[in-house]
């Protein structure tokens, strides 16, 4: 997703951390031991997070499909 966001939209990269072991992450997410990378992405007029979790890298990803009765 940040390879897309960076070369085909040609957002500017801010910043990119790992972050574990933090208290306040733990706090935040409500799980413990949470694993996570942040990349700050600016945008002609806005700055976003996109935040991916470890855990989840080698998930298959379901997509929900919603059905009228």
């Amino acid at each position: 997703m940040l390879a897309f966001y960076q070369g085909v939209i040609r957002f500017k990269l801010v910043s990119r951390e790992t972050i574990r072991n933090s208290y306040t992450a733990d706090k935040l997410f409500g799980h413990e031991g949470i694993e996570c990378e942040l990349a700050v992405l600016e945008a002609p007029n806005v700055l976003f997070e996109i935040i991916e979790f470890s855990r989840n890298r080698s998930k298959t990803i379901y997509l929900w499909e919603y059905r009228t009765p």
